[in-house]
């Protein structure tokens, strides 16, 4: 394995523990990038970073960082402050508690993660993955990647472990806010049947390789069009 983890720790349930490594599930997307230029020049333009209130440039020796605790209200943190707050789901990941997977709805996930074992400890790692498989359950506990400690649930993934980072409660919008206006009235049967009638004629089976960035691939034509006349 070549890909670098996104995270390396402990793995631990009760008195078991092993070292494992997080891989993201996800890859990054083909997107294109929209970069800034300057169109006298062509040149693609470097970011500055200026201090708002005095408008200068602030050179890299006097770079710092903050937490901004609400807007406007910015405490600087140094390494040290950083290394004082250290968690434990920095290095651990620690499960307090076992729940059934259907209980957590799909827009609590965030992001999902290969859970990957360290050889030296395949029986304590493969001890933790059986017994969830066979009690249905999933381990809840935390985890920090890239400073921001998440929820966290395992489940096991053939011979392997999935992880899935959640959401907080202050990230969720919940539908009663949205449908509240919506009122409910009877389905004229004609606009029914013509609605039913199309889903059954649009069943089929789930195939995500179908799925193709048109917008990607279009604007990818767009631009190969534009080289062409450029060169011609």
């Amino acid at each position: 394995m070549t890909a670098k983890p996104d995270w390396s720790g402990q793995l631990t349930l009760a008195k078991l523990s092993c070292d494992v490594d997080l891989y993201e599930a996800t890859a990054r997307s083909r997107r294109l990038s929209v970069r800034r230029i300057n169109k006298v020049t062509g040149n693609r333009l470097r970011q500055a970073l200026i201090d708002i209130v005095t408008n200068e440039l602030v050179p890299d020796k006097d770079l710092g960082r903050c937490y901004e605790i609400k807007k406007g209200v910015l405490i600087p943190i140094n390494e040290e402050d950083l290394e004082t707050a250290a968690l434990k789901s920095q290095t651990t990941i620690e499960i307090e508690k076992c729940v059934l997977q259907k209980q957590i709805n799909v827009r609590w996930y965030f992001g999902h993660y290969f859970v990957v074992p360290n050889l030296r400890h395949l029986g304590i790692f493969a001890a933790i993955r059986d017994a969830l498989r066979t009690s249905g359950l999933v381990g809840l506990g935390y985890v920090c990647i890239a400073d921001r400690e998440r929820p966290f649930f395992i489940e096991p993934l053939g011979v392997g472990l999935r992880g899935v980072t959640l959401r907080y409660s202050d990230e969720i919008r919940y539908e009663d806010n949205y449908f509240a206006d919506i009122p409910d009235i009877a389905v004229p049967p004609e606009k029914y049947e013509i609605a039913r009638q199309a889903i059954d004629d649009l069943s089929g089976v789930f195939d995500p390789t179908t799925f193709v960035d048109r917008r990607t691939d279009a604007v990818t034509k767009t631009l190969k069009r534009s080289k062409r006349s450029l060169t011609d």
